[in-house]
């Protein structure tokens, strides 16, 4: 965002953003903009090969409208723009994405303002390739490499602060914890590929079940973990029980002619259950454990009474 409003304001265009390529190779995202339409244009997608952005993309050639009007290329979002210059930004020999300026006058820039943007281009995509290295190394840090939610360590880091904000401002806050039932069973028969898979579907079900507010874990193996604030624990209840009937519905696993896979679900709030980040993590862990001894495939909320520790092997 720095980078096209310096160039918007030093070559005094209508208009500066920058389009990154997405993953798929398909879509472009224009990630930051500036000018008199940039609201409009934030977080918006175009297909590669589509329009004047769209074709420099495809062709990592640098394309030039002196007049917009001439060209059937080019697809108005403004209709005072009369120029558009899409420059290829290009890291290890492909296209990441476009610098694109646009102005109201005909013929806005010249060969040599032509020839510094280029410069200039060349020099963004260095500094954005080592940025989305560095976000992309930050991120590893943080997250589960099987599933993409929230790993172990972080996890912690994530509930430790939920708790604290918690007991500051007085507002309930649940955890559950859940676990695959007889997994190591379906690992042994299936083999691990299979069973990887299982569990970046179990991932998939359990965030899109959740609200944006909640953190989603892996806890570890087969564990799970979801923390939710403002979340009283009676509705925490409710919402494993929509977990617990939504993997049992989703039929994990049963395509190898076996029962579907299940989940054994515990829960506790706090503060009213918990008098630190760690006991909420315990209580409802001894809570899970007790849902397995129970029978499995079923939620329960920590009480007093609970014994802590696994089940029997």
């Amino acid at each position: 965002q720095t980078i096209v409003h310096e160039i918007q304001s030093s070559l005094d265009v209508t208009s500066v953003g920058i389009l990154l390529v997405a993953a798929n190779g398909v879509e472009m995202n224009i990630r930051a903009a500036a000018g008199e339409y940039s609201a409009e244009l934030s977080g918006l997608k175009l297909r590669v090969g589509k329009g004047v952005t769209g074709e420099t993309a495809l062709k990592g050639v640098t394309q030039y409208l002196p007049d917009v009007t001439r060209d059937d290329r080019y697809i108005p979002v403004d209709p005072s723009i009369r120029c558009e210059l899409a420059v290829p930004l290009i890291s290890k020999g492909k296209v990441m994405g476009i610098l694109n300026l646009e102005s109201s006058t005909v013929n806005a820039f010249s060969e040599e303002d032509r020839h510094v943007v280029g410069i200039v281009a060349a020099q963004i995509a260095q500094i954005l390739t080592k940025a989305i290295l560095h976000e992309e190394v930050a991120t590893m840090a943080i997250t589960d490499g099987l599933t993409g939610l929230f790993n172990h360590r972080q996890f912690f880091v994530r509930l430790e602060a939920e708790y604290k904000r918690a007991v500051r401002y007085s507002y309930p806050l649940s955890l559950i914890m859940l676990d695959l039932d007889f997994f190591k069973e379906f690992n042994d028969a299936y083999g691990h590929l299979r069973g990887d898979a299982v569990l970046r579907e179990i991932a998939a079900i359990i965030t899109k079940a959740m609200r944006e507010t909640d953190v989603v874990a892996r806890y570890g193996g087969e564990e799970f973990a979801v923390i939710l604030p403002l979340c009283h624990e009676s509705t925490a209840a409710e919402v494993a029980e929509r977990l617990r009937k939504g993997i049992e519905k989703a039929h994990l696993g049963e395509d190898e002619g076996r029962e579907p896979l299940t989940i054994s679900v515990g829960i506790c709030s706090a503060p009213q259950h918990a008098s630190s980040f760690e006991e909420l993590v315990k209580r409802a862990d001894d809570a899970m454990y007790l849902s397995k001894r129970e029978g499995r495939n079923r939620c329960t909320l920590w009480r007093p009474d609970i014994e802590s520790g696994p089940p029997p092997a």
